[in-house]
Formats: C-alpha cells, sequence, structure tokens
C-alpha cells in the first residue's frame, strides 16, 4: 500500500526548484557572513593604528649607515655600545604599523 503519491514530472520539477533555490539561499548567507564578518574585524583592527598615531615616524636610513667598513683592519679593541629601544610608526612594505625599533632607526 503506497502511502503517497508518486512524484510526477511537474512534481519533481518543482522539487529540483525548491532544493536549488535553498542552496543558493545558504551559499548566500555564508558568503555574506564570512566576508562583513572578516571585513568589519579588519575594519576594527585597523583602528588601532589611529590610537598609536602618537608614534615617532621612521626615516628611510642608507646603507652607509650598515657597513662596517671604517673599523675593518683596526685592531681587536674593546668597544661599547648604547641602545635605545622604542615604538615607532613605520612602513617599510607601504603598510603603516607600528614596529619595535633600536635607536629610532
Amino acid at each position: 500500500m503506497a502511502l503517497g503519491k508518486p512524484f510526477t514530472a511537474s512534481g519533481r520539477a518543482s522539487y529540483r526548484l525548491w532544493i536549488t533555490v535553498t542552496v543558493i539561499f545558504v551559499v548566500l548567507g555564508l558568503g555574506l557572513g564570512l566576508g562583513l564578518g572578516l571585513g568589519l574585524r579588519n575594519h576594527h583592527h585597523n583602528s588601532s593604528a589611529h590610537r598609536s598615531s602618537v608614534l615617532p615616524a621612521l626615516t628611510p636610513q642608507t646603507s652607509n649607515n650598515f657597513a662596517v667598513g671604517h673599523i675593518r683592519g683596526q685592531p681587536p679593541q674593546e668597544r661599547g655600545y648604547n641602545f635605545t629601544v622604542q615604538l615607532a610608526n613605520g612602513a617599510p612594505d607601504g603598510v603603516n604599523k607600528t614596529m619595535l625599533v633600536v635607536n629610532g632607526v
């Protein structure tokens, strides 16, 4: 004994349409949810850069500051160095961010 009528051609088409529409809504919902969630999180993260804008900006350095040619050939001697470690805003890769720098470089 059959409990229901078998699917007709129009019934199968309606069922397929319903499944297709449901899948489209689920995919769109997930896409919008992820897109908005990640977008709002990044927007909030970028707002922290405005709070740290009181830090000094870095100035580009020439390669002469990193060469040790002036001490080459000298006899061994004791050398003393003073380092000042601080936070500063810099953009070495084109994106402004807070960096830990030594002697302002």
